[in-house]
């Protein structure tokens, strides 16, 4: 008799922590997340990657723009800065 009892109150306790859980405050607000990419190209590779860049990802991210997928999309493109030797 005691062993229903006691799997009676292990379940009630499991949902009444997950329920309890469920319902904690959240240190963050639900909102747009960004999402960054690093790419290094391959030495004479950068134009053929802007140029696909350009035209197939470029009308892809167009694409989900449209259906509402993604509210926004960039492309930025920074030089690696040259090194100078010390002399």
């Amino acid at each position: 008799m005691k062993k229903p009892i006691l799997l009676l109150l292990a379940a009630i306790l499991t949902v009444s922590t997950s329920v309890t859980r469920a319902q904690e405050d959240h240190a963050y607000t639900q909102g747009p997340v960004v999402i960054v990419s690093f790419v290094r190209t391959e030495p004479g590779m950068f134009e053929d990657y802007m140029r696909y860049l350009d035209t197939t990802y470029k009308r892809l991210m167009d694409g989900f723009k449209k259906k509402g997928i993604i509210t926004d999309y960039a492309c930025i493109k920074r030089f690696r800065a040259v090194r100078r030797m010390q002399i």
